[in-house]
């Protein structure tokens, strides 16, 4: 068809695959392990933050934060 906007010739392709095998990456090789690629990396939790007493000496509201 004919791009409206840009008058330029454009296609629509449809694809549809039974069976698919994703490669690695250009640098490992093209090697997988069997748990469906790389791992996800691990976060670090911090501790939960002690509730202490607001500087002010009010009640803790985080709602007065909020802009609106």
């Amino acid at each position: 068809w004919d791009d409206k906007n840009t008058g330029q010739k454009r296609t629509k392709l449809k694809v549809v695959a039974d069976n698919i095998q994703l490669m690695g990456s250009p640098g490992g090789g093209g090697q997988s392990s069997q748990g469906g690629g790389n791992p996800a990396p691990q976060q670090q939790q911090s501790p939960p933050q002690q509730g202490g007493s607001p500087a002010e000496g009010g009640p803790a509201d985080d709602n007065d934060d909020i802009p609106f």
